[in-house]
């Protein structure tokens, strides 16, 4: 759980795809909504998941189901090209816009 000692990693789990993985190779960012799929997702880890590509992982996790004994949540592999690449498939809209003095 990287998340708890660093917010700046751009994902919360460094984890392992195999038994055989001698260090880690999935790095995984969790994401949780209710109902209909969504998710904020900072700089920081949209340029992880960019770098990362293929060993990069989100897991969005609706809290309505989360209890439910067959609940899996939606992973989604390198979701630099599967979500931010794919507008026709995902609506994006920007939330905030940083400003800074010059």
């Amino acid at each position: 759980m990287v998340a708890e000692y660093s917010v700046a990693e751009g994902y919360d789990i460094a984890s392992f795809n195999t038994e055989e993985s001698i260090s880690n190779d999935r790095f995984i960012e969790v994401k949780s909504f209710n109902g209909q799929p969504y998710f904020f997702w900072s700089r920081n880890e949209i340029d992880i998941a960019r770098i990362k590509k293929h060993d990069y992982y989100l897991y969005l996790v609706d809290r309505l189901k989360i209890n439910d004994i067959d609940y899996i949540p939606t992973i989604i592999q390198n979701p630099h090209s599967e979500v931010l690449m794919k507008e026709e498939v995902w609506d994006q809209r920007i939330e905030k816009i940083r400003f800074s003095l010059k």
